[in-house]
């Protein structure tokens, strides 16, 4: 079955605001470089045939797109809010990437457990649906698609930016049992391979690179879609030297994974999340 998922408008509202701020005060206080001309630009000069960005006019090329098929593992509802977390276990691309990162690919062969977040009154049909709470074995492959979201947030006397992966769909896919004696769903076999994907298309408006011996780049990308989003996006190995030849404005096309790390924190541990891209292609500004 299918659940989709309505923002509410106050809420989507407020988040609106939040990106405005955000775009002001991103890339240590410089404002964006603003694209306003909607004429068809030429691709950049001696740029390669079967460029995936086709010229066009910049401004109308934006895109903000996370799909993940997994093993939903927990799910938890938010007290006092129309919110709904679940985590989602995806070994996507796992048995590729050894033989990728071999050859010099920039994915990790890893499992990765991103945590997608439902807003609005119909988040609780997300974690009904999911039965995580009443049958701990259930564990259903499920999948979701959504968008970055990113919001500003004050801590103390500063501010701290965030990104979370915001669900706009949820499927609970069938098991081979289901499929054959048409049934509820059960435990049975996964029929659905796992997937980790995201899209990203904007104009990049930081470029932050790693400092000591671990080399390494972050994009904040400009995104216009559904509302202004301002992901980061981390750059390692052959796309990391890439970046090098990128500025502010430029426009830039990449797809990438949603990467975890367990990880210690004030003596507890967490996963660090981020987003790794695993290609790209860019227009000079």
């Amino acid at each position: 079955m299918a659940l989709r998922i309505k923002k509410e408008k106050a809420a989507e509202a407020a988040l609106n605001e939040e990106s405005e701020a955000l775009e002001e005060d991103k890339a240590e206080g410089k404002t964006a470089k603003r694209k306003t001309a909607a004429k068809e630009e030429p691709a950049a000069e001696g740029a390669a045939a079967g460029r995936i960005l086709v010229p066009a006019a910049k401004t109308l090329l934006t895109r903000n797109e996370v799909r993940i098929t997994g093993t939903a593992v927990s799910a938890f509802q938010v007290q006092g809010q129309h919110t709904t977390v679940i985590t989602i276990a995806t070994s996507a691309g796992r048995a590729a990437a050894n033989s990728r990162r071999k050859a010099g690919a920039d994915i990790e062969p890893m499992s990765n457990f991103p945590k997608v977040a439902f807003y609005g009154p119909h988040s609780s049909d997300v974690y009904s649906a999911l039965g995580l709470d009443g049958d701990k074995a259930k564990r259903p492959q499920v999948t979701v698609t959504g968008m970055v979201q990113t919001s500003k947030q004050q801590r103390g006397s500063g501010f701290v930016y965030r990104q979370t992966i915001v669900g706009n769909y949820c499927e609970i896919v069938p098991t081979h049992l289901e499929l054959a004696l048409m049934s509820g769903p059960g435990t049975g076999a996964a029929t659905a391979g796992d997937e980790n994907e995201v899209v990203i298309i904007g104009e990049i408006v930081h470029i932050y690179r790693f400092s000591g011996n671990v080399p390494g780049t972050i994009l904040t990308i400009r995104t216009a879609d559904e509302r202004i989003n301002f992901p980061k996006v981390t750059l390692f190995r052959n796309l990391d030297k890439l970046s090098h030849r990128m500025e502010d404005g430029d426009h830039v096309a990449l797809v990438g994974m949603v990467q975890t790390k367990r990880v210690m924190k004030d003596g507890k541990p967490f996963r660090h999340e981020n987003i790794v891209a695993t290609d790209l292609d860019w227009y000079k500004g």
